[in-house]
């Protein structure tokens, strides 16, 4: 928790608005453009694979979430200010994160 209010504090406005942006590049809704994309234009076959390996990483993802059950952690700290935009998309537990499947 130390660590994260570490991070908190070297927040920079610029920075923000642009990890922002960013972070949505690992939504599963992006995900699924790139695995469409691979497979209407470039090779069925690597389209399907990255689809299969995008399903089955969110269902062993969401397994190991309801497993550890890890609050969110503006939940643990109230003190813990998260960015606005973040809270409203993150829902349930917070661990393993969804980003770094």
């Amino acid at each position: 928790m130390e660590f994260l209010k570490l991070l908190e504090n070297l927040r920079f406005p610029a920075l923000t608005g642009f990890m922002s942006a960013v972070t949505y590049l690992g939504d599963e809704l992006c995900f699924m453009a790139i695995a469409l994309l691979l497979f209407w234009c470039i090779d069925k076959r690597k389209g399907y694979y990255v689809f299969v390996v995008g399903l089955m990483g969110s269902l062993i993802n969401q397994f190991l979430k309801l497993w550890f059950r890890v609050p969110r952690p503006w939940v643990l700290d109230p003190e813990f200010h998260a960015v606005e935009s973040a809270i409203e998309g993150a829902g349930g537990y917070s661990f393993p994160s969804g980003h770094t499947q």
